[in-house]
C-alpha cells in the first residue's frame, strides 16, 4: 500500500497534503497507521517511503522494509516475520512487535515496546538497544556507568541477555537456535545506557490499575477476574505474578528469576520460565510451559491439550537443569525432559508422548499416564 505525499513550497511556508511530516522530511511517501487503515499480512515499504505505526494501529505478519525505507513503531502491533532489509531503518520505541530480523546492512534502534520470541541481528547490521540494567546472565555489562555510555556485546551461546528498555519495558532473550525468547548465536548489539522511568508501585492489581509494560524490581502483579496482561509480557528481577480465577495472560509470557503462581485463570501459549524461575500451578489453565533452568510444580489445574487438539510443541518442555514436580492436575500430550532436567511424578494425569532424553531423569511413584513413555539412554 503506497500513499503519496505532496509538498508545495511557498517562500518559507510549507503546505502538507495528506499527512503532516517534519520540515526536513526526506521521504516522498509517508504512511501513518492510524489514520490509514490497518495493514494486512505480507505488506512492504520501498525506497522513499516512511511508515509510522502508532497506538491503535496494526501491521500483519511477514512485513518487509526494503532499501531506502524507514519504519517507526511507537505503538500498535506488528506481527511476526518482521524483516528490516539491507539499507532500511527501523526505530522501535513502543507497541507490540513479533519476531524481528535485521538483515545485513540494516539499521535498527530499539528503545521500547514488548518484543516477541525471536530477534536476529545479522552480521554487518547495526542494532542498538537503549535502556539500562543490562545483564549477561547475572553479570552487569561492563562500561555502562554514565548516561550515554555505550558497549558493543556478543552474547555467548546458551546465555541470557536481559535488561530494561528506555521506555521502562523489561526484556529477556536467550542466545540459542530455535528456542524460547531466542537470539541467534553470533548476534552483535550496541547497548546505550539511558535513564529509566520509575517502575511504579511495588504491588499492582491489574483489575484496579492499568496493566504495566512488564514487572521488575521485585514487583507483585495481581491478575484477577476480568483483568489481563498483554502479549510479550516480561517479568524480571525477582518479580511475582499472581494469576487468579478469571485472569488472563496473553501469549509469550517471559519470566526471568521470578515467580508465577497460577491459582485460576488462563496463561495463553508460549509461556517461558527462565534462569531460576519458579512456577506453581494449583488451578486454571496454561497452554504450555517451557522451562530453562527453572522449576515447575503442578498440584492441580490443566496444562496443554490432547493430541486431537492443537499439538505443536507439547505441554511441558524442560531444558538445562529444570525440574518438573507433578502431584496433581492434568497435563496433556507432550512432556519433554531434556539433559540435566528431572521429572518427579507422584500423582495427577499425564497424556501421551512423554520423552526423557539422554541425561534426563524421571522418578515415578504415582499418577496416570497415556500412551508412549520413552526414556532414551
Amino acid at each position: 500500500m503506497r500513499l503519496r505525499l505532496i509538498i508545495c513550497f511557498f517562500a518559507h511556508a510549507i503546505i502538507l497534503l495528506v499527512y503532516n511530516v517534519s520540515l526536513w522530511a526526506q521521504y516522498s511517501t509517508v504512511i501513518n497507521v492510524p489514520p490509514v487503515p490497518n495493514l494486512g499480512n505480507g505488506q512492504e515499504i520501498t525506497s522513499g517511503t516512511q511508515l509510522n505505526l502508532g497506538p491503535g494501529g496494526s501491521v500483519g505478519t511477514s512485513f518487509h522494509a526494503w532499501n531506502g525505507s524507514e519504519i517507526s513503531i511507537s505503538g500498535g502491533e506488528i506481527g511476526g516475520g518482521f524483516n528490516v532489509e539491507q539499507g532500511a531503518t527501523a526505530n522501535i520505541s513502543g507497541g507490540t512487535t513479533g519476531s524481528i530480523r535485521a538483515h545485513s546492512g540494516s539499521n535498527v534502534t530499539l528503545s521500547g515496546g514488548a518484543i516477541g520470541d525471536y530477534l536476529r541481528a545479522e552480521s554487518q547490521s547495526s542494532f542498538t538497544i537503549l535502556g539500562g540494567d543490562f545483564l549477561i546472565d547475572t553479570v552487569p555489562v561492563e562500561g555502562l556507568v554514565n548516561e550515554g555510555d555505550s558497549a558493543t556485546i556478543q552474547v555467548p551461546f546458551e546465555t541470557l541477555l536481559s535488561g530494561v528498555f528506555a521506555d521502562g519495558t523489561p526484556f529477556a532473550f536467550v542466545v540459542t537456535k530455535g528456542f524460547i525468547a531466542a537470539l541467534e548465536p553470533h548476534n552483535t548489539f550496541s547497548l546505550v545506557l539511558s535513564p529509566l522511568p520509575d517502575p511504579g508501585p511495588p504491588v499492582i492489581d491489574v483489575s484496579t490499575i492499568p496493566a504495566p509494560k512488564g514487572a521488575r524490581n521485585d514487583q507483585i502483579i495481581i491478575v484477577r477476574d476480568g483483568a489481563e496482561l498483554g502479549k510479550n509480557f516480561t517479568a524480571i528481577q525477582g518479580s511475582i505474578l499472581l494469576i487468579q480465577e478469571g485472569g488472563i495472560v496473553q501469549n509469550n509470557l517471559e519470566v526471568v528469576r521470578s515467580t508465577v503462581n497460577l491459582t485460576g485463570g488462563t496463561i495463553v501459549s508460549d509461556f517461558d520460565a527462565i534462569a531460576g524461575s519458579n512456577v506453581k500451578i494449583s488451578s486454571g489453565f496454561a497452554e504450555e510451559v517451557i522451562l530453562l533452568d527453572s522449576t515447575l510444580t503442578v498440584t492441580g489445574g490443566t496444562i496443554g491439550h490432547d493430541h486431537q487438539g492443537l499439538f505443536i510443541g507439547g505441554a511441558i518442555d524442560a531444558k538445562l537443569n529444570s525440574t518438573v514436580n507433578v502431584s496433581g492436575g492434568t497435563i496433556g500430550d507432550g512432556v519433554f525432559i531434556g539433559e540435566g532436567s528431572v521429572l518427579d511424578v507422584s500423582g495427577g494425569t499425564i497424556g501421551d508422548f512423554v520423552d526423557v532424553f539422554i541425561g534426563g531423569t524421571a522418578n515415578i511413584s504415582g499418577g496416570l499416564f497415556g500412551e508412549r513413555f520413552d526414556a532414551f539412554s
